[in-house]
Formats: structure tokens, C-alpha cells, sequence
């Protein structure tokens, strides 16, 4: 028996993709918005991400390697989203690039996933738990993040990842709290 479990595709091909297409738009922005989208009870599908992915990436039309790379990247988010594991893997640069680097995607990634988020057409009344508000105003902090300067190498390593493990936590508790009340409506 095999594993069928989308899988999100690999960051460094993703983006070779967007470049190829002379998109401005990264991996880490798509899967941001994604991920805002979906945490904010929206439902996309194939078309609408299409459509949306081509207004992200300022392209008129998708290829088909990389029509098939954005439906690995929805089928992978909704995926992890919707598992047991909390297991949510963020589209981010690997340890081969620099941390500066890292963490300005990690920056991009969470203003993406605010514009999601806020796209997504939450009622105007829609109440949000403590737990909701806190981790928005922490992604919304994050998204001003830069590398700490004065850390050591392996201070601002280990910082970076507990940041990265942090928005996880935050995106999977605001995808529990309003995929939930998009299921009640």
C-alpha cells in the first residue's frame, strides 16, 4: 500500500517555476495566501486558486508544469491543514540559504498570509477568541521581523526556528477556529 498524501512541492523547484514564468510572486507568498485564505473558512478550488494564483504571480496564463506545482500546493496545504498531526510544513527557504534571507521570507510570508486572510470575506461581525486575536497580532508582528543583529549565529538559528514552529501553531489555531464556523454556516 502507498502513501497518496499530497505533497507540497519542493521550494527550490517552485520557485525556478515562478522565475521561468517572470513571476514577481515567491512559493512563500503563494503559500501564505493560501494558508490565510483556507485559516479564514474560505474555500478554494482548482479554478479559483488559478485565477487567484494568476493575479498573485501578474501572469496571463499558467503552463502546465507549473499548473500542476499550484495544485500541489493547495492539495499539500489542505492537506496538512486538515490533518490529525498538526503537521503544517511552511513553504520557506531552506538551510542552504541565508538566514537573512530565511527570515525575510518568513516576513513575506506572513504579510501573505494576512492579505489572505483579510481577502477571504470574513463577516465584518465575525468574532474571533483570544486565542484568534493574539496569534493575528503575532503574525502581523512577524510580518515586521528582521534578523537579530546581535544574536550569534546559533542564537538567531535556534530563534529562527522557534519562530517558524510558533506560526505554525498560530495558522493551525486560526484554521481550527474558522474552518469550523465556515462548516456552521
Amino acid at each position: 500500500m502507498t502513501d497518496t498524501k499530497p505533497a507540497l512541492p519542493a521550494f527550490d523547484d517552485f520557485a525556478d517555476l515562478l522565475l521561468q514564468a517572470k513571476s514577481l510572486a515567491s512559493p512563500t507568498d503563494l503559500q501564505g495566501v493560501v494558508c490565510g485564505r483556507l485559516s479564514a473558512g474560505a474555500s478554494l478550488n482548482q479554478a479559483s486558486w488559478h485565477e487567484l494564483a494568476k493575479q498573485l504571480m501578474d501572469v496571463e496564463s499558467l503552463d502546465p508544469l507549473l499548473a500542476q506545482a499550484l495544485d500541489d500546493l493547495l492539495a499539500g496545504t489542505v492537506d496538512e491543514l486538515q490533518g490529525e498531526g498538526f503537521s503544517l510544513d511552511l513553504l520557506l527557504p531552506g538551510d542552504h540559504i541565508g538566514l537573512d534571507m530565511r527570515v525575510q521570507s518568513l516576513a513575506g510570508w506572513c504579510s501573505s498570509f494576512l492579505h489572505g486572510f483579510g481577502t477571504a470575506g470574513l463577516k465584518g461581525d465575525a468574532k474571533f477568541s483570544a486565542e484568534a486575536a493574539e496569534a493575528l497580532r503575532d503574525i502581523a508582528s512577524l510580518a515586521q521581523v528582521e534578523a537579530d543583529e546581535s544574536s550569534t549565529e546559533q542564537e538567531a538559528e535556534a530563534n529562527y526556528i522557534e519562530v517558524v514552529e510558533y506560526l505554525r501553531m498560530a495558522v493551525l489555531t486560526l484554521y481550527l477556529e474558522f474552518s469550523r464556523k465556515a462548516k456552521m454556516h
